[in-house]
């Protein structure tokens, strides 16, 4: 176990400087979470943990706030079999163009053309088959009482059920970070940094 949380460390420093990150240690100076900044605007790439009553499950998530120029909301994830059952009651599933994507994910938005743009017109698409258990999502952003007035409203969210400790994947929650906030601000959907 001590062995696989030194990995994580080693891993995620790595992650760090190989990406132009800054790491954010804990009291034992280990990496507990890396800031980058894109366009502008802000991501951070950290772990947290949800408590399912029986056990507690930890996901390592990659998120970029931004403002939105309007409300929007994309979320993406890996066809299951409650999915299925889902669907056929009647539940979202838009088809964006890509094939693979189309098969394989179930896909909802607010604004299917907005999520036809960013899902299928951009590298957002094909970021997210590198690793299906992905779950991807844009949207509101919770704020806090600590957020400055000028923080991001909305944000990209990238995550996994797991804690990650392989660069190649960090690297593609991150990727997909950056080419969605990219792509929203090609489309209009998201603001400019610099119009803070």
């Amino acid at each position: 176990m001590a062995r696989d949380r030194e990995d994580r460390w080693t891993a995620w420093s790595a992650f760090a400087e190989s990406n132009g990150g800054t790491p954010e240690r804990d009291r034992k100076d280990r990496v507990k979470a890396v800031r980058f900044e894109h366009a502008g605007w802000p991501i951070l790439v950290d772990t947290y943990t949800v408590s399912t009553g029986q056990s507690n499950v930890t996901y390592t998530r990659a998120r970029a706030g931004f403002h939105a120029q309007t409300p929007f909301r994309c979320k993406v994830w890996k066809e299951g079999f409650f999915s299925r059952v889902g669907k056929k009651l009647g539940m979202q599933d838009l088809t964006v163009g890509n094939p693979v994507l189309d098969r394989d994910f179930v896909i909802q938005s607010d604004s299917p053309g907005q999520a036809r743009a960013l899902l299928a017109g951009s590298r957002v698409g094909e970021l997210l088959l590198r690793d299906p258990k992905l779950q991807y999502g844009v949207g509101k952003r919770r704020r806090s009482k600590k957020d400055p007035d000028d923080a991001p409203d909305s944000e990209v969210t990238v995550r996994i059920a797991q804690v990650v400790k392989d660069r190649a994947r960090l690297e593609t929650m991150l990727a997909l970070c950056r080419e969605s906030l990219d792509a929203l601000l090609r489309s209009g959907a998201a603001l400019p940094a610099s119009s803070r």
